[in-house]
């Protein structure tokens, strides 16, 4: 909202993923559940925002905004349905954003000096050393 995070979250996932594909799936299937919601909450409060999902994975985008009824995907449909679904009706912004453009990489991998910095930057943290007068904590959000 305004440019930042509505809602983020990282966890192992309890199933395993035949693919990247279907991780990102059952990723973004998740998310649009959460997003689902806080929609519903936002509307509430008489906001009518416009969610966007941004997606690193080009095979996910395919299969969400055009679903195949494939061998290799028949144990996914619904999930794919219903992503395709929410698309369809236009209740999130389904779009592709490169991989060096991901600020979540820093909760998810181990990334470089170089990397962790611009993450960091991107998402508006700073770290312990570089704020003066704070004993307490780690982290600060500006």
């Amino acid at each position: 909202m305004y440019g930042g995070f509505i809602t983020w979250k990282t966890k192992k996932q309890p199933t395993v993923a035949l693919s990247t594909t279907e991780a990102e799936l059952k990723s973004m299937m998740e998310l649009i559940q959460d997003t689902i919601w806080v929609k519903g909450l936002m509307k509430d409060f008489r906001l009518q925002p416009n969610i966007k999902i941004r997606c690193d994975s080009q095979g996910t985008i395919a299969l969400c905004c055009n679903p195949l009824y494939d061998r290799r995907t028949r144990h996914i449909n619904i999930q794919i349905n219903c992503l395709w679904d929410v698309i369809e009706h236009e209740w999130v912004d389904v779009a592709y954003i490169s991989t060096n453009e991901m600020w979540e990489d820093i909760l998810t991998k181990g990334l470089g000096r170089m990397k962790n910095i611009k993450c960091k930057r991107s998402m508006k943290l700073i770290t312990h050393s570089n704020m003066k007068g704070c004993q307490d904590c780690r982290w600060k959000l500006e």
